[in-house]
């Protein structure tokens, strides 16, 4: 359970798209959190779980190395002549 607090980002306060929901725990939790986290990648590390081409919480691998790999392919396709279309979705 969490206390979640809504805080401004911008344009009219009076509009609620303009606020980023944000949840405040004590500190156990998130200490309790981060060492879950730590067990489970080392777990799926230990027993080859994770594919090379997982980029989200990995170790020294963020959103930005995933699009640089993605780009690369793009681009090695476009190079090549091959029609290249793209449908991103975030979840």
């Amino acid at each position: 359970m969490a206390n979640i607090t809504p805080i401004y980002e911008k344009g009219k306060k009076s509009t609620v798209a303009n606020y980023t929901p944000v949840s405040l725990t004590i500190n156990l939790s998130k200490v309790f959190e981060s060492i879950i986290r730590d067990k489970m990648i080392e777990h799926l590390e230990r027993y080859k779980l994770i594919k090379g081409t997982q980029h989200g919480f990995v170790k020294n691998k963020y959103c930005l190395t995933n699009f640089l790999v993605f780009m690369k392919k793009v681009s090695n396709y476009i190079d090549s002549g091959y029609p290249v279309d793209v449908i991103h979705s975030n979840f």
